[in-house]
C-alpha cells in the first residue's frame, strides 16, 4: 500500500468519465473542450472549462502557502 496515487488516480478519471460523459463528453482538458466547441460550435458554457482550472489551481496555491 505504499504507491496508491496511480489507483486513486485512475478511479477519479473513470468517475468523471462515466459521471460527466453524457452531460459534456467528460472534457477533462481545456484544449480538448475548445476542439469539441469549435467543431459543434456550440459555446453554451464553454468558459467553464477554461476558468475552473485557473480558479483550482490559484486555491490550491493559497492553501498550500497558507499551508507551509
Amino acid at each position: 500500500m505504499e504507491c496508491i496515487a496511480p489507483i486513486s488516480i485512475g478511479f477519479v478519471v473513470g468517475a468523471n468519465t462515466l459521471g460527466g460523459g453524457g452531460l459534456y463528453g467528460a472534457v477533462m482538458n481545456p484544449a480538448v473542450a475548445f476542439g469539441q466547441a469549435v467543431d459543434s460550435w456550440k459555446w453554451n458554457n464553454h468558459w467553464i472549462c477554461w476558468l475552473g482550472p485557473f480558479v483550482g489551481d490559484s486555491l490550491t496555491f493559497r492553501h498550500f502557502q497558507n499551508l507551509f
